[in-house]
């Protein structure tokens, strides 16, 4: 019953999701982490094959745009505009982005997704410029 109940909450949070082509979501705190890029970052969680990486953002607004093409996110007075490219495979709760870095366009995934005790969450990844081999990732409850 417990995994008919997750299933439903999760298809239910999807379709909230997909019906809007635009919307907005608040997290706290992100957890910021490093994983080998063969790998998915839920798989790298998971399993704990990761290494955490210093910083932290406080509260931060994300504004999810599917009309202008743009993801926002706002924090400490700043605001970061992600170009979407797109849902891979398909998937509405999930979107690749690109943005702009010192002259070089780096790629990456924001995902939302639903947890075991019911609760969202918000995940993005992007290679990491510094080591190939890595991505970047953060991991944030949505309030």
């Amino acid at each position: 019953m417990k995994y008919i109940l997750l299933f439903f909450s999760l298809y239910a949070f999807t379709i909230k999701l997909a019906a809007q082509k635009k919307f907005t979501v608040v997290v706290d705190s992100f957890y910021n982490f490093k994983f080998d890029r063969r790998l998915s970052a839920s798989d790298a969680l998971n399993n704990n094959e990761f290494v955490e990486r210093p910083g932290n953002v406080g509260k931060t607004q994300i504004i999810v745009n599917e009309n202008n093409e743009t993801i926002t996110l706002k924090f400490e007075g700043q605001t970061h505009i992600l170009r979407m490219l797109g849902n891979p495979n398909g998937n509405k709760n999930a979107y690749m982005y690109n943005y702009l870095e010192n002259g070089e366009w780096i790629k990456g995934q924001m995902s939302f997704v639903s947890g075991d005790g019911g609760g969202r969450y918000v995940i993005s990844e992007a290679r990491d410029k510094k080591d190939p081999e890595y991505q970047i990732a953060w991991i944030a409850k949505i309030r």
